[in-house]
Parts: C-alpha cells; structure tokens; sequence
C-alpha cells in the first residue's frame, strides 16, 4: 500500500480544498431523458446493504414468507465490485467506485491510484443545487459515507475524514462516530465547528424538531450504533424518515444515501440470525421510502450493496415455516456480483449487469448534473 508522509497529508487536503471550494464549470446536462421510467427523478434515495449479496437476500426472503420490499421492485440487475488492484473489493474503494465512476485501491477513499483527489458525486451535485444527506447505523467517517464526500489515501485515517465532513456540503448526517469529532488527538471540537458552520446539532434523535429546516447533525454513539437485535429499534426508519423531511423542507432535489452495516458486520461473525434482522430493518426502511415516493412520484428508489460478504448459501429451511438453513464459506468479502433494485424515473437504467462505476454514471445522468459534457 503507498505510504504518506505527514506533509504529503497536509498536501492532499489542500488539494481537496481546493477542488471542494473553486467555481466550476457547468457539467454537462443530457439532451434528452432516459428512454424509459418516464423522464429524470428529482429525488434519489439510495439505499446500501453493506456487504448484502443475494444469498443473504435469498434467505432474509425465506425467513419473511418469500416477501421483500426490495425484491418487489421492478427492476433488477447485477453487479461487478473488484477494486484497482483485487478481485475481491472493501468498502472503501466500492464506494469510492460508485460515488466516482473510478476503481482505486482497496483501502483508498476518494482518491485515485496515485493519491489525487477524485471529485465525487455529493460534490457534483452540490455544484447543481443538489442537496444531499446520509443516514447510517455505522460512524458516520466509517467506509461507505466517507466515500462520498472524503478524499483520504486510507480509510483508517478517521480523525482525517471527521475534519472533511466537518468541512463539507452534506446538509443532512445522522449516524455514529462521536468520538472521531469530540475526543481527538488535535483537541479540536468539531461538532462546534458544524455547529458554527450553521448545523443544528442532536445526540438524540427524538429531540429533532419537526418541521425544522437548514443543515442537520444527528451523533448517536461513540462508534458505531448497536445492531436491531442489541436494542437499536427503529433508529435506522426514523433517522431516515428525518432526513427525508429536512431534505424535502429544502424546496431543492435532494439524494439520500442510507447504509445498513450491520449486514456486513455479522456476515463477518458468521451469525445469520442477526444478518437477516439487518436486511429486514433495511427493508423496512425501504418500505417506508416507497410510500414517500408513492406520494412524491418524482422519487427514485435504488437498492444496492459494496461487495458481498461471507460468501453465504442457503443449503436448508422452509419458505412456510420461516426458517432457512445458511452456510458461510468464510468470514471476509467475496467477489461475487451483488444485486441492484430500481423503482421510479429512470429505473431501467439499474437493469442488466455492470460494473460499479457505472453507478455514478446513472446517477449523475439522471440527476441531469453529469461529469462528462
């Protein structure tokens, strides 16, 4: 892995502040909208299911009579994850790849194979009149948020990502991760900074305001948040359901990324009680986002994951006794294909199989802010 020395850290976040902080040049719009799920979308709401592969998929239906919100959706295809220099991808660098179009190494966010900075979607569209938000059980500097508004040359260099969250255009964030903004090895506080920056600042998720608007910061826990079966609840539902509002308040579109990485962490224990709990909060939170958009029809519904984990299979179990019978080969990632659901305004475009830079193609395209003129 390439090595940074402390100057060349200080360099690349200036690199990035400046990139961040510069005017840029129109992006190219599309003449014309995609041939079909009638015309662009004014909202996206993404949801990833860290480490989610159709074997976990497979079974969570199983263990739910058969039924998925996300399966029930109209559209499916299938997708490649391997990073710039593994067949098998992380986190890290499968986020990067669709919230850049680029492949980087495994453990890089936001950066390309030599360390320069990989301007990323939440940047785009902030540079459209986007506004964007993220919702997450994990910390908020964890993998999959970071790479969407980060540019670090690992991603353990949270103390790092916490200051360029801190310093970024996310207008609404709610997860874990307090320690990296509070109890640094710096001493700065930066939810006073995000605070000063104009955020409305909540450790409880229960004191957010109804009806509130302007940008919102919401840290639960030190770290990551606790899985459902530990005595999370509904958080991932509510703080979904908060963002929608604060993001819908705005009067802008707006793109909401809401990650489960629970998946992932118990795919890795190989515990398949408390994975298919996950994949089942998940949909539940996918099945209230499809009745915002069955209200807000100009809403776009896309479901995804990173990478699979475990390499999980179904080898037993009963479809009408809810049981199911799993085995993991293992207890890291995979390079299997994952699986994408689409519903609303341009969801055919998330059919077929392809790679997981064309992610960040579609979306920008169908936000009408794209990279390429």
């Amino acid at each position: 892995m390439m090595r940074y020395t402390p100057k060349q850290v200080i360099l690349l976040f200036v690199w990035i502040f400046i990139l961040t902080s510069c005017t840029h040049e129109n992006p190219g719009f599309p003449s014309s909208p995609p041939a079909s799920g009638e015309g662009f979308p004014e909202n996206v709401i993404f949801f990833v299911g860290d480490g989610m592969g159709l074997g976990h998929i497979t079974a969570a239906m199983t263990v739910n009579g058969g039924y998925l919100n996300c399966t029930d959706l109209p559209v499916a295809g299938l997708v490649t994850t391997h990073a710039a220099d593994s067949a098998v991808t992380g986190s890290a660098a499968s986020g990067t790849a669709m919230s850049t179009g680029h492949k980087v190494n495994y453990s890089t966010l936001g950066v390309d194979k030599e360390g320069n900075p990989l301007k990323n979607l939440f940047e785009y569209f902030h540079s459209c009149g986007i506004v964007t938000g993220i919702v997450t059980t994990s910390e908020l500097v964890d993998a999959t948020p970071a790479a969407f508004y980060a540019h670090v040359p690992d991603r353990n260099l949270k103390e790092m990502i916490a200051i360029q969250m801190a310093y970024s255009s996310v207008e609404v964030l709610i997860g874990g991760g307090c320690h990296w903004l509070t109890e640094r090895s710096d001493g700065l506080n930066l939810i006073d900074t995000m605070v000063l920056r104009g955020y409305d600042f909540y450790s409880d998720l229960d004191q957010v305001p109804s009806g509130q608007e302007g940008p919102l910061l919401v840290v639960l826990e030190s770290y990551d948040l606790p899985g459902v079966t530990e005595g999370r609840g509904n958080m991932l539902q509510t703080a979904m359901n908060t963002a929608i509002s604060r993001l819908h308040r705005t009067g802008k579109p707006f793109f909401l990324l809401v990650e489960n990485n629970h998946i992932d962490h118990y795919a890795h224990a190989n515990e398949s009680d408390p994975m298919l709990a996950e994949i089942l909060d998940l949909d539940q939170a996918i099945g209230q986002a499809l009745s915002f958009s069955s209200v807000h029809k100009e809403t776009l519904i896309v479901v995804g994951a990173d990478h699979e984990t475990g390499g999980f299979s179904i080898i037993g179990g009963n479809i009408g006794e809810g049981s199911v019978v799993g085995d993991f080969q293992g207890d890291n990632h995979t390079a299997t294909m994952v699986p994408f659901f689409a519903c609303g305004p341009g969801e055919t475009l998330f059919s077929g199989v392809y790679d997981n830079t064309a992610v960040f193609d579609k979306f920008t395209r169908l936000m009408q802010c794209t990279a390429h003129p």
